[in-house]
């Protein structure tokens, strides 16, 4: 498996799912104040995580022209069904290799009903898998029949057909409604762009030479995958969860793993809210020049004890004397091999403290 990170965001996607949370009543402004409950993390860090973003998502929704109804009637999830009828149109959009907007908007706009039909019965088939060998599908009728056997409502069945009836007419409407949000969107990308850096520079730190552990970390349904190429994508539209989109019309299976630029660092302050006096007590250790140096060399490759002495010019005791403080605030990984004790900086803390300071101080503005 290639597995391939791509540095922006899918406009495409964003903007529908950004308008299907808005249609659902999700918001970040309440996922913000049930954090501040659940966690009772400081308001400053909150506010850095999510402030901007708050902006940025009502700014394209709120500049949108079309009405509720027709949003709502696009974009709401259908329960039954697992996905908005709109997903059956954006779907190729969504699982671009290189997006690229309004590119892809007018693609929707013209779309054919052949890559429409892949998209929408690969789709239905993903979420009623059992119907597969009971219902041939190759042409028109026999989709009809394919739909008519879904165990869902009959409401629900008539719309699918209307749906796929009136494909023509869809495809316009969402192209029209995505080159709008889209231009919102690019236009209000400053507002939001240090989140998607932030998420793709830790990426290219953390993932290493096991990415797929990463990956599952914020996105379980990765795991057990088979796939020839797997794209992470980071999301603002979805920036505290994550999303995983199959590729049906590929010939090779390419799928693509929307990751929140939220993700870890919410996960973090879920886990431990944010400790000024830790954060002090680390800053005092990492102020000592010899011991700034070992992070900066563990970072790179783990190390021992005698490696580490004799690139800093120090003693075996002296080196043993900085592990232990740094080994005390969780900064280095101590790591046993036979008769060797290996070290290696400690990333993922060494990330939090960055990020604790940039909120404290409110430098990502």
């Amino acid at each position: 498996m290639s597995i391939k990170l791509l540095e922006t965001p899918n406009v495409i996607f964003e903007c529908a799912r950004m308008i299907t949370d808005r249609a659902d009543g999700k918001s970040f402004r309440d996922l913000k104040e049930d954090l501040r409950a659940s966690t009772r993390a400081e308001a400053q860090i909150l506010d850095g995580c999510f402030d901007s973003i708050i902006d940025f998502t009502e700014a394209v929704v709120d500049g949108l022209t079309f009405s509720d109804d027709v949003l709502e009637h696009l974009f709401v999830t259908r329960k039954e069904i697992g996905a908005s009828l709109a997903s059956y149109i954006l779907h190729s959009a969504f699982c671009s290799q290189r997006p690229v907007f309004p590119d892809d908007a007018e693609k929707i706009r013209m779309q054919n009903k052949s890559t429409f039909f892949a998209n929408m019965y690969s789709l239905l088939l993903e979420r009623f898998p059992a119907l597969e060998a009971e219902v041939k599908v190759e042409s028109y009728g026999e989709f009809i029949n394919f739909i008519s056997a879904l165990p869902v409502s009959a409401e629900l069945k008539w719309e699918l057909c209307s749906f796929y009836n009136g494909f023509e007419q869809m495809r316009v409407v969402l192209a029209d409604i995505l080159l709008e949000a889209g231009g919102i969107f690019v236009r209000e990308y400053p507002k939001v762009r240090h989140h998607v850096e932030w998420f793709t520079a830790n990426y290219k730190m953390t993932a290493g030479a096991d990415p797929m552990k990463l990956i599952c970390d914020f996105c379980p349904e990765a795991k057990g995958k088979e796939t020839d190429d797997l794209y992470v994508v980071p999301t603002v539209a979805v920036a505290n969860d994550s999303a995983y989109v199959m590729d049906y019309v590929g010939e090779r299976i390419v799928d693509f793993v929307y990751a929140g630029v939220l993700c870890s660092p919410l996960k973090k302050i879920a886990e431990k809210p944010f400790d000024e006096k830790a954060m002090c007590k680390s800053l005092k250790v990492m102020g000592d020049a010899s011991k700034l140096s070992i992070l900066r060399l563990t970072s790179e490759r783990p190390m021992y004890g005698i490696q580490i002495a004799e690139a800093l010019g120090l003693t075996t005791a002296t080196v043993s004397h900085h592990m232990a403080q740094l080994a005390e605030q969780d900064l280095v990984i101590v790591e046993r091999d036979a008769n060797r004790t290996y070290y290696r900086a400690n990333i993922e803390a060494l990330s939090k403290i960055a990020e604790d300071f940039i909120r404290v101080f409110k430098l990502d503005r």
